[in-house]
């Protein structure tokens, strides 16, 4: 039964992908789809397999410890479904004492420090809690449904490339569906698959404003936007500038320069943050602080000794640079420690590469692919301050930076004249 049910789930998915019109409309064939949804399927695998057999501790691997703690709170649905229906919709649930026996038996549901509007962890149990709805337990069904979720996820994002660049189907596929830390961290049930099913409502929200169907693109933009507020908020607001800039580059074409366009809003982000009092600093401080220590207390092997930041903007402002160089170049592809490091160390040499090749074979773009390129590049250096500044450790980098990877590696090959590579 423990096979069974994860592959009956596998052939209902599969069936989703061969009719679903969603599916279909992508103009991709049926076998590179359920080729994608097989490889996801296999990442999932292979990252439970490593957190099995690699890294044994349970209570310390993402994979189980949600799933864990999700199982313990799903109990509450045999004993008292008011309950149940109280932990997966209400965000004081964990302080109401008729509830406090079933979060006895969790280890995350609450956190030591909150670093944002919500906690993220509650919503990644509750997700899990969902899903046993229809898995009663069984891990493996929840890895196939996240493979189906992320298919989805790269699927919106897929959808929006190919639309401003219908010609380079190759390089959209590679960059989008293919990218191995992608496929490695977004297709289990972990935050990223989240995050990335976020990510693709929100940019094709925007995709559809841009052509005028405003009240689809509400809708889809409203339920990204959502989805990140309650995974991870610091990727919303890495996004939030970008999207501003782009909505107004589609609304206004001939108005302002895109690239002005982009570096006004910015600026103006930047302005707001430092004059507005909103504790963001604050934040990113603790953040980095708290983050040190663990690293430090659980004696971690990629640890980088970044050192502890002012909570001013000169400081930032100073540590920018090199919190910027961390977050894009590490692992070194001449400094690798691990096998976890291959992958990754890999896909910051390629991205380096292909900044070359655009730099002496740049192709030829229109002013709407110029802003879906700027939004994507601006929007990847977003996410890089944000995961250079805070994490002090080789894999929390890796991590943190994995959903900028599609729209950086992406963006960056389409901006290459593959022609001219050719023949040269």
């Amino acid at each position: 039964m423990n096979a069974l049910l994860p592959i009956l789930y596998t052939l209902l998915c599969a069936f989703c992908i061969v009719r679903l019109p969603f599916f279909r409309s992508m103009q991709l064939s049926k076998w590179t789809l359920l080729g994608v949804f097989a490889l996801k399927i296999t990442a999932a695998l292979a990252l439970h397999a490593i957190y099995t057999y690699y890294y044994p501790v349970r209570a310390d691997a993402d994979v189980f410890k949600y799933f864990d703690d999700a199982q313990a709170l799903f109990a509450s649905l045999l004993e008292n479904p008011l309950h149940f229906l109280q932990i997966l919709f209400d965000n004081n649930a964990g302080n109401l004492p008729h509830l406090q026996p079933y979060f006895e038996n969790t280890w995350h549901w609450s956190r030591p420090v909150e670093m944002g509007l919500f906690n993220d962890n509650q919503t990644i149990i509750r997700i899990n809690m969902l899903m046993m709805l229809f898995s009663w337990g069984n891990i493996f069904v929840h890895h196939v449904l996240a493979a189906f979720i992320s298919l989805v996820a790269f699927c919106l994002l897929y959808k929006v490339f190919i639309s401003y660049f219908p010609q380079q189907k190759i390089i959209i596929v590679l960059g989008i569906f293919l990218v191995p830390s992608s496929l490695f961290w977004a297709s289990a049930m972990l935050k990223e698959c989240i995050v990335m099913l976020g990510l693709g409502l929100f940019l094709y929200g925007l995709h559809l404003f841009s052509q005028r169907q405003h009240w689809r693109s509400a809708l889809l933009f409203l339920c990204g936007f959502l989805i990140l507020l309650n995974i991870k908020v610091y990727i919303l607001a890495a996004l939030l500038p970008a999207s501003i800039a782009f909505a107004f580059a589609s609304k206004f074409p001939r108005k302002i320069k895109i690239w002005e366009m982009y570096a006004a809003i910015f600026g103006g982000a930047i302005v707001f943050v430092a004059v507005s009092g909103i504790p963001v600093l604050e934040a990113l401080v603790n953040k980095r602080t708290l983050f040190i220590a663990q690293a430090i207390e659980q004696q971690a092997g990629s640890y980088i000794a970044i050192g502890n930041i002012d909570n001013n903007v000169w400081a930032f402002i100073k540590e920018t640079p090199a919190a910027l160089w961390r977050a894009f170049a590490l692992p070194y592809i001449w400094n690798i420690r691990s096998v976890m490091d291959v992958l990754p160390a890999g896909e910051s040499f390629l991205t380096i590469v292909l900044i070359v090749l655009a730099c002496i074979f740049p192709q030829k773009i229109t002013a709407a692919q110029r802003n879906l390129l700027f939004f994507s590049i601006t929007f990847s250096l977003a996410l890089l301050w944000f995961t250079g500044i805070t994490s002090p450790t080789v894999g929390g980098i890796v991590r943190y930076r994995m959903p900028m990877l599609p729209f950086l590696i992406t963006g960056i090959a389409l901006c290459v004249d593959w022609k001219r590579v050719k023949i040269f």
